[in-house]
């Protein structure tokens, strides 16, 4: 889980935020699982969002 909130100091309003998370698996140098990302941008906190499922190898 990786979690971030950007406010201006001098401006006090919101500036980016976001959220992501994965859940998953490793198998020798492969891992697998399913991950979600959710993003707000700007002072009217403009959302985007999307999930899905990942692979990884380690070299």
């Amino acid at each position: 889980m990786q979690l971030m909130y950007i406010q201006g100091i001098s401006e006090s309003f919101h500036r980016r935020s976001f959220l992501y998370l994965r859940a998953g698996l490793k198998k020798g140098p492969l891992g697998f699982g399913i991950g979600a990302n959710w993003d707000a941008y700007g002072s009217e906190k403009q959302t985007a969002q999307n999930f899905g499922v990942f692979t990884r190898r380690e070299f």
